[in-house]
C-alpha cells in the first residue's frame, strides 16, 4: 500500500501571481517523481478570503484531482500550515513556500527522510550544494539570525530554521503541532 503524503502550500491574497504557476510545476513534478506515494497538494488559504484568490483555487481544484484546499479565517502562515496538517491525516506531512525558492528536485529527499523514520526533515538554503539567489545583505542578516538567535539563544542546531521546506511524521503532527502557542509565524 502506498504511503499517503500531503504538501501544504500556505497562501494569502498577496501570493496570487505565483499560485497557478507553482501548482502547475508541482503537479507536473509530483506526477513524474512521486508515483509510489499517494500524494495530494493542499492549498491552505489563511486570513481574508479574497474573491480572486478563491476563484483561482477553485479553478486549480477542477483542473487537478490531486489538488484540494483548506481555509482558515485566522491570518498567518503558521495557522495555514498547522491547521491544514492537523486536518489531513497522512503518513508524511510536508509544506513549502509557494514561490518554490527551494527547487522541487530536493522534494523527494525531503519526504524520503520521513519515510525512513525521521520525525522532522528540514530543507536548508545553506547546504553546501544549495544554489541560492539572494542579495548579500539578506544573506548576512539571515546568517546572523541563525547564529545568534536560533543557534546560540534557542539552541536549535539547524542551519536554516526559516526555510519554508519541511516534512514531518504523523507523530509530530499529532503530538507537537497542537502544542504550538504562536501559530501566526509557527
Amino acid at each position: 500500500m502506498k504511503k499517503k503524503a500531503i504538501i501544504v502550500l500556505p497562501i494569502y491574497y498577496g501570493n496570487l501571481p505565483e499560485l497557478e504557476w507553482s501548482v502547475n510545476e508541482q503537479v507536473k513534478y509530483f506526477r513524474k517523481n512521486l508515483s509510489d506515494y499517494d500524494w495530494k497538494i493542499v492549498i491552505s488559504l489563511n486570513g481574508k478570503k479574497e474573491e480572486k484568490v478563491w476563484a483561482k483555487i477553485q479553478e486549480l481544484i477542477k483542473k487537478y484531482p490531486e489538488v484540494t484546499y483548506y481555509y482558515t479565517e485566522k491570518q498567518g502562515k503558521g495557522y495555514g500550515v498547522i491547521e491544514a496538517l492537523i486536518n489531513f491525516k497522512t503518513d508524511i506531512n510536508a509544506f513549502m513556500d509557494i514561490d518554490l525558492t527551494t527547487e522541487l528536485v530536493s522534494f523527494r529527499a525531503l519526504i524520503e527522510g520521513v519515510d525512513k523514520g525521521y520525525d522532522l526533515v528540514i530543507g536548508s538554503r545553506y547546504h553546501k550544494n544549495s544554489k541560492v539567489k539572494r542579495s548579500p545583505i539578506r544573506y548576512i542578516v539571515s546568517k546572523i539570525y541563525h547564529i545568534i538567535f536560533a543557534n546560540m539563544i534557542l539552541g536549535i542546531k539547524v542551519s536554516d530554521a526559516q526555510c519554508g521546506f519541511k516534512a514531518m511524521s504523523s507523530r509530530v503532527v499529532e503530538n507537537v503541532l497542537n502544542k504550538v502557542e504562536n501559530k501566526v509565524w509557527f
